[in-house]
Parts: C-alpha cells; sequence; structure tokens
C-alpha cells in the first residue's frame, strides 16, 4: 500500500523546475516577516524520500494541520516537494544529484502546520541522515 502510494507521487510529479538544492528560497509570512529554515540531509534513494514525505505530509494534511495543495517535481538532478497555504510556498524539500536533502521552510505565524511539518521532516532525518 505504502509503496502503491509512493509511485502513485512519482508519477504525478510535474515539471516546474528545480533550483539549486545548495541554495535555500526566500519565503514571506503573511505578515510580511522573513524566516528560513534550511536543513540537509543525505539519502539513499529519492524513492524512499518520497515515500517518507508522503506518508507524513499528507497524513498531517489529513488531519487539517497543514495545507492540503502540493506541487512536485523529479529531474535529473533532483527532486522537489512544495507545500502551499493559499497561494504561498510554506515548505519545500529538494534532493540534489548528491543525495543531499535541502528543507527550506518559511514560518508562518500563528500556523499550526509549522509543527507538524517540523515533526515530518525530522521522521525523514530519523530514516536517512548520515554522519
Amino acid at each position: 500500500m505504502v509503496l502503491r502510494q509512493a509511485l502513485s507521487l512519482l508519477a504525478i510529479l510535474s515539471a516546474v523546475g528545480c533550483s539549486s538544492p545548495q541554495q535555500a528560497d526566500s519565503f514571506f509570512a503573511p505578515d510580511g516577516a522573513r524566516t528560513i529554515v534550511e536543513v540537509k540531509y543525505r539519502l539513499d534513494d529519492v524513492n524512499e524520500l518520497s515515500e517518507c514525505l508522503y506518508n507524513g505530509f499528507s497524513g498531517a494534511s489529513e488531519r487539517g494541520a497543514l495545507p492540503q495543495q502540493s506541487s512536485q517535481t523529479r529531474r535529473g538532478y533532483g527532486f522537489r516537494v512544495v507545500l502551499s497555504y493559499g497561494d504561498r510556498p510554506y515548505l519545500r524539500a529538494e534532493v540534489g544529484a548528491d543525495g543531499v536533502l535541502t528543507v527550506s521552510r518559511s514560518n508562518f505565524a500563528g500556523f499550526s502546520g509549522f509543527a507538524a511539518g517540523t515533526a515530518a521532516v525530522d521522521r525523514c532525518k530519523m530514516r536517512f541522515a548520515r554522519e
């Protein structure tokens, strides 16, 4: 079931472009403040990453803790997941060709999804982090 969900996620990946995994994007919170969190992890397999993100973020979205809208991209040099809050980017995770996962997250003040997103990313870290 989980494998089928991960494969389904990969099947719907759209070509929206991908920036360097070494570069964090600038996101603005609704109040105009900008807060960026960038985290890098090393992964074994981008398919396992998609499974981890799908299970973590989709599960939180179903509980209403994270935004429902998402856009995914997989290119030869990376994989990206973007979660949006309305028309605003909320979280971006990218994997470069070197296998490093970079997570850039904007902190929406008072938005409950921030904590849920952190927990989901931490689960990925526990599974995939390398010394």
